[in-house]
């Protein structure tokens, strides 16, 4: 397998492009004498795709300019942000919320009991290995004394277990897809997390810690210019932050 860990995101897209389109080559196309010399290259291309993948999805994360979101309006502004300026807008409490929407799904009710609990692990582990990961501790049960809706019994079930750690790995994920999918090949990918829940943070061995935290609770907040005053304030924050880690890098040189 080739070192491909010193390419750019942009050569590792097109890495990844070049290694699908070999793998998918029909054989019956290709002239007997030279079959079996092809059929050794398309193996050796299908093999080498999801290491190249990985590692294409790993570096777009770890760059990536992250804007938390949190609030009753949390969801309205992402969606602005990326409708109207091109941004990925990601449900930071996905892991939780997704999770519910599959078990009453199932036909269980849309409320946190010791069953729906249950039968929501099967969920976490179907969600757990769609996005790779390769353990997790055990997910505890929530404790209530009333009604509780499943996808906020979730929140609290998957909070208490994991910190934010979970969260992160699903966007993570999530944000490496998506990425891949649209063909990204730029610098840093800019993303909003809404639902941004600050006591549950981004795990920061897995993503970037976010650039700013935004909070939106009224619907006043929740409009295009409002929206944009406030990207352009990250915009801004982040040529800041990017001249004084240059000048830094310069200084330290000429050292």
């Amino acid at each position: 397998m080739q070192p491909y860990s010193s390419l750019s995101v942009k050569e590792l897209y097109e890495k990844y492009q070049e290694l699908n389109d070999l793998a998918k080559t029909n054989l019956n196309t290709i002239p007997l004498s030279f079959r079996s010399g092809r059929e050794g290259m398309i193996r050796s291309a299908a093999a080498e795709i999801p290491e190249v993948a990985r590692l294409y999805r790993n570096k777009v994360t770890d760059s990536a300019v992250i804007i938390a979101v949190s609030g009753e309006y949390s969801k309205e502004f992402a969606d602005l942000a990326r409708d109207k300026l091109d941004m990925l807008s990601l449900n930071y409490l996905k892991a939780a919320d997704q999770t519910a929407e599959r078990v009453i799904a199932r036909g269980y009710p849309d409320q946190y009991t010791s069953n729906t609990h249950h039968m929501a692990l099967d969920e976490v582990v179907k969600l757990k290995n769609e996005c790779g990961i390769f353990s997790l501790p055990i997910v505890q049960q929530m404790e209530t004394t009333g009604f509780l809706t499943l996808k906020d019994g979730l929140r609290g079930s998957l909070e208490k277990s994991f910190q934010g750690q979970f969260y992160t790995l699903v966007t993570k994920n999530d944000i490496g897809l998506i990425a891949l999918k649209n063909g990204f090949t730029g610098g840093k990918i800019p993303v909003v997390l809404y639902n941004y829940n600050k006591e549950m943070p981004i795990d920061q061995t897995f993503l970037p810690v976010p650039l700013v935290q935004i909070d939106v609770n009224s619907e006043k907040e929740c409009n295009l210019e409002n929206v944009k005053t406030e990207i352009k304030k990250v915009q801004e924050l982040f040529k800041k932050k990017s001249t004084k880690k240059s000048t830094k890098t310069t200084t330290t040189a000429s050292k």
